[in-house]
């Protein structure tokens, strides 16, 4: 089986907006809404986990609300946050699945 890590930790420094990219709404859903459905419809994942950072708080708030798993990464940027959540002892043996959370 496999753990999906959704990336929705990064600045979005692109979109000039204020808005966190994972929040910004389509069709009346969050993105990361969006992409957390099609994940647990899969029959191969087996766990959603997302990883947020201090750029994302509010996503981290609207996490917490869903009851999904966060992990906290330094915000670095994508490359590094993966490294870092690559490095964690857990998931180490894990067949890990990572979807951006604005896909």
């Amino acid at each position: 089986m496999v753990i999906a890590i959704i990336m929705a930790g990064g600045k979005g420094s692109r979109m000039r907006t204020n808005q966190e990219k994972p929040l910004l709404e389509v069709l009346g859903q969050p993105l990361i809404q969006k992409v957390v459905d099609a994940l647990f419809s899969s029959e191969y994942v087996e766990e959603v986990l997302v990883a947020t950072s201090v750029n994302t708080p509010r996503t981290s708030w609207w996490v917490k609300n869903k009851g999904l798993d966060i992990i906290n990464t330094p915000g670095r940027g994508y490359v590094e946050d993966m490294a870092f959540i690559l490095s964690q002892p857990d998931l180490r043996d894990e067949t890990i699945l990572t979807v951006t959370a604005d896909l």
